[in-house]
Formats: C-alpha cells, structure tokens, sequence
C-alpha cells in the first residue's frame, strides 16, 4: 500500500522492530478482558496505552471520525513500548483495527509475520452495548433508546457483521497466524480461552493471571459529562511525554481503576428488547453462517 511503503521507507533503525501480535477487535466483545490477560503474563509486553490507533484511517467506523495518528512515523509507534525489557514479546489490542478495510494491509506491510487476535461477540448483544457505551460512558450519541440509535446510525449494526473482516486477515496472515475468541468461550471456560491463547503467541500457557475470572470494562455510565474522552486523550498525553513507567505503574498498583471509579460507575442496562432482538436476527444471518464457515463451529446461539 502508498501509504505503509512512505511509512516504512522513511525509517532509520539501528535494528529491526517487531510487533508480536496485535488484537484487532471487535469493539465490546470482551477484548478488555483479553488484553488484561495478556497484559499480566511476564512474558508478555503490552503497549501504552494498549490502544495505539496507528494502523487505522478512521478513528472508529462508527464515529467516521479521521485518525490523525496514521501515518506517523515508525519511530512514533515504538515510543508506545518505550517500557518493555528486551526478550518481552510485543503487541497491542486495537478495537478499530477490524473494521477499518486498511488496516490489516498496513500492519501486513510493516510485520508480516505477527500474529492476529480476533474477539467476537453474539452482534446483536454487542450492538447494544456499543450503544450503551457511546451514550452513557463517552456522550457521543444522545439517542434515548437503542432502538433509536440504530435507526440514526446503522453502524452499530454494521460493526456486528464481522465475516468479511475475519476473512481479510486471515486471507493476508494465513489462517494459523489468526486466533479467535468468542465472549461466549469467555463466560463458559476463561481457563481454557486463555490457555489457548498463550500457546499461540508462544508463551507459558499455565500461567494463570489475577484477571482470569474477573470481568473487564463492565458497562459503566460517567459520572461527568466527556469522561471517557478524558480517559483516552490524557493517556496518549502521558506516553508523548514518555511517561510509559508511569502508566505502567497505575495499571500495577490498580490506582488507575480508583481513578476510574471517581469518574465512572458501574451500572447494569439489562438486556436487548426481545422483540427488537426477533426483527434483528435476520440482518445478521448470512453473516454468522458465513463466520461459522469461516470458524468451522456452530454459531446457533447468536440466531435465537
């Protein structure tokens, strides 16, 4: 691609740098959960934030909002794991990298040989706590109900269609270098998901982290209007500034969760109206059976 050749040409290293794997998504689809487990293991480095947005045009499809980090220089990207101790492998967890149609070409082009991780949720629960996260944690939509908001914007329904998204990396990366989890595999057996997932980067899988049987990013409604997006800006302020050891030193202390909790509480928005879950069902059809292909495992319980 033009854009990842001037990146990659432009760069003047002393030695090579390689990312080991990148999450690429999917938005509300346990890929919090993910990247604590992946984040804990010693062998494992996470970058800072672990949201780099570096791959991707688009900031989030659902916003349409451009990302003014693509196309930064290489040397930008690695400041984000300024803090890793050399031997550690890298990677970072990016929920806009799955739907932005450039973005597995870039991260193709700079590391052909990372490997790809992919959280999947049933669309229609994901759609709705999308919904709920943009209206009552990041004030980005004030529609009243659900039901509204997918009728002003059908990109919560189109972030759920995740077929041809999947089949773009594993096309590009190969199938065996692209790993999967379903939040359903999650809340039925964490041990295993996450057994597995170590073995496919590679590092001891009878590690068993502190966030294993814990939840991660519960829905949460800010207590202060614009909270979210204090969150996201000022932890990208930190790491221009190099402060990665200290970001570091929040997450590991658990103050960086004290300070959520002076900004955001936690809250339950219940379940998706079933009626609005019947009429539904038959958007996201053909993408599930074409995703059961694709996955070879039965995907009945996302058609009830």
């Amino acid at each position: 691609m033009g854009v990842a050749h001037t990146m990659l040409k432009n760069q003047k290293r002393k030695k090579p740098f390689k990312v080991d794997f990148v999450g690429v998504g999917a938005r509300k689809a346990g890929t919090t959960w993910i990247a604590d487990c992946l984040w804990e293991h010693p062998e494992i480095c996470m970058s800072q934030p672990k949201e780099v947005n570096y791959f991707n045009e688009i900031l989030t499809n659902l916003l349409g909002i451009p990302n003014k980090n693509f196309g930064r220089s290489l040397e930008w990207y690695m400041q984000h794991y300024a803090h890793c101790k050399e031997g550690a492998i890298k990677g970072e967890f990016c929920i806009s990298y799955l739907k932005d149609p450039k973005a597995a070409h870039v991260i193709h082009s700079f590391f052909p040989e990372t490997k790809i991780i992919i959280g999947l949720r049933d669309p229609v629960n994901r759609a709705y706590s999308d919904y709920n996260m943009f209206h009552h944690y990041v004030s980005r939509d004030d529609s009243p109900t659900f039901e509204e908001a997918i009728r002003k914007n059908e990109n919560y329904l189109k972030s759920s269609l995740y077929a041809e998204d999947v089949e773009r990396y594993m096309d590009l990366f190969g199938r065996d270098q692209v790993h999967c989890i379903l939040l359903d595999d999650i809340k039925k057996d964490p041990n295993s998901v996450v057994s597995r997932l170590y073995a496919f980067l590679n590092v001891d899988p009878s590690f068993q982290p502190q966030a294993l049987w814990g939840s991660s990013n519960e829905s949460k409604a800010a207590r202060f209007k614009y909270f979210g997006r204090f969150v996201f800006h000022s932890k990208r302020f930190l790491v221009r500034l190099r402060l990665n050891e200290l970001l570091e030193f929040l997450k590991r202390t658990g103050l960086d969760q004290s300070l959520m909790k002076i900004g955001a509480k936690e809250q339950s928005f219940g379940k998706v109206n079933p009626k609005t879950r019947r009429d539904l069902i038959p958007y996201f059809m053909d993408d599930i059976e074409e995703l059961e292909s694709l996955l070879q495992r039965d995907l009945s319980a996302w058609k009830q």
